[in-house]
């Protein structure tokens, strides 16, 4: 029985006694597209995805909250068990208000005790750099991904960059009918699978009558920003210099829509070189997702003793597997922090102005895939570095950003006693007990993020949500989300 079957025969077992109810699956997975189109008998009257209401997907319409409200229909979230309890966050209202039943895909009616972490056992916690170390030595050719595998952006999603292009005054000053970030990934979206950045522009020209010298203007920008936004994850970055140390040959795999030139230049920016090859789905047509990418992989290195490490279940697992290659999963930044005891930080990020902080802070505090693994799940806020990055800092940013600030005069305003009279005032107590030497590294670390805030800060208008998404991160040091080790909780008794 392959994975599809058993989700089908899993759901059919599970959820038998509803199957003359209206049922809404919560997701567009391919195991949602799976029962939908395997079972029998079963009232489907619609699918749900906030980022795709009023869409037609597989032949049913993505619904929005007053439709399910109207349907009186029962909703099953088909998602990792993981991440079940930010989907139920986001949308239990309509359990409490209007009695909406709501359940996981093993049937388990949800509502009590979602408040629970959960995740603390999850077999994820025992991967370390040595299990991957140990696979590598049994192979001879060795693959990574290399988006959200060896490189990340400093965004929590990759289309807020678009929302983030919008506000550059290069854009901006062009009076357009249809904001940026829906051309641009209208324009994406609409051509066949694996195409190039090239493409991608001639087609937004094409459809949004965009002038040409625009578009080309529009695309260096974009360009640059992927360049600003990125960085290596460090940790991965020393797994593959150990490979090649120990005499692999090392390729990169990536579905991407920069050519291999791209891409080259794009991680010597970062430090990336010397691998063997860089294969890209644009340069060849076809992906790792349709396995493509593994068959030009076996052709070029002649043989299968070959290690693929990614972070996508399927395009970077089960793909590859499929294809006769072994395959390693580390998790990407984003669903690190999903799959962590602050996934609730998540339920709501609707705003671009809360993404922003969280694209900061995921970059920072889970750019090494292991680095919940200690507290297995639970960030460690062992040194007033991470405190003073993680927690401190967004609410120094926002403070530094009040309305009456202009980002332009970001660095007259933005100086070492700016943060030691910001930590003064709003931690009067905890400031009186810091020895000289600990002001100054929680100075550094608030520099550190600042310089990576301020990236993005420009192009974003709400201060009062940054603000408030600042308070909720910062009242996470007061639960039990973190472990927070006693030297730093010395300190914490004093804030007020």
């Amino acid at each position: 029985m392959n994975e599809r079957e058993f989700v089908v025969q899993n759901f059919q077992k599970k959820f038998r006694e509803y199957r003359k109810k209206p049922m809404v699956l919560y997701g567009l997975g391919k195991n949602t597209r799976a029962i939908l189109e395997d079972t029998q008998g079963y009232h489907f009257v619609g699918l749900m995805d906030s980022l795709n209401e009023g869409k037609n997907i597989w032949g049913y319409p993505v619904l929005n909250r007053e439709q399910v409200i109207r349907l009186n229909a029962i909703i099953v979230i088909i998602a990792r068990e993981s991440v079940v309890p930010i989907i139920y966050k986001r949308i239990e209202d309509l359990h409490i208000k209007y009695g909406i039943a709501i359940y996981d895909s093993q049937g388990t009616l949800l509502g009590e005790n979602m408040a629970d972490y959960k995740n603390d056992r999850f077999p994820y916690w025992q991967v370390t750099e040595e299990t991957i170390k140990s696979a590598i030595d049994m192979h001879k050719v060795i693959s990574f991904d290399i988006f959200d595998t060896l490189i990340m952006r400093e965004v929590l999603w990759p289309s807020d960059m678009f929302l983030l292009m919008e506000q550059e005054e290069v854009i901006a000053s062009i009076k357009c009918m249809v904001p940026f970030s829906i051309m641009r990934k209208e324009a994406e979206g609409t051509l066949s699978r694996c195409p190039t950045i090239h493409q991608i522009y001639e087609n937004l020209e094409h459809i949004f009558s965009v002038d040409h010298d625009v578009v080309e203007q529009w695309k260096k920008i974009e360009y640059s920003f992927e360049k600003r936004m990125v960085v290596a994850r460090k940790n991965v970055a020393d797994i593959f210099e150990y490979a090649l140390k120990n005499g692999k040959e090392v390729f990169l795999l990536s579905d991407m829509y920069y050519s291999k030139k791209e891409l080259t230049e794009l991680l010597a920016t970062v430090g990336i070189r010397g691998f063997s090859d860089l294969i890209v789905s644009c340069d060849y047509y076809c992906g790792k997702e349709d396995g493509g990418l593994y068959e030009v992989l076996k052709e070029i290195v002649g043989h299968e003793n070959i290690l693929h490490i990614g972070d996508n279940r399927i395009s970077d697992g089960e793909k590859a597997q499929e294809h006769n290659i072994d395959s390693f999963l580390i998790y990407s930044g984003y669903d690190l922090w999903m799959t962590s005891a602050m996934q609730n930080t998540l339920v709501d990020v609707k705003d671009l102005e809360k993404r922003c902080i969280l694209g900061v802070l995921v970059q920072e505090l889970c750019n090494n895939p292991f680095a919940l693994h200690t507290g297995r799940g639970r960030l460690l806020v062992d040194s007033l570095s991470v405190l003073g990055f993680g927690f401190i800092a967004p609410l120094f940013g926002e403070c530094m950003f009040w309305p009456e600030k202009d980002v332009r005069d970001f660095r007259l305003a933005f100086n070492m006693d700016s943060i030691e009279s910001f930590i003064k005032s709003k931690f009067k107590g905890m400031y009186e007990k810091f020895l000289p030497e600990d002001i100054e590294i929680i100075q550094k670390s608030i520099e550190k993020y600042m310089a990576k805030y301020v990236k993005m800060r420009k192009n974003v208008r709400n201060w009062r949500r940054q603000t408030i998404a600042a308070e909720e991160i910062f009242d996470i040091l007061f639960s039990d989300k973190v472990i927070v080790t006693d030297n730093i909780k010395n300190y914490l008794k004093y804030v007020c």
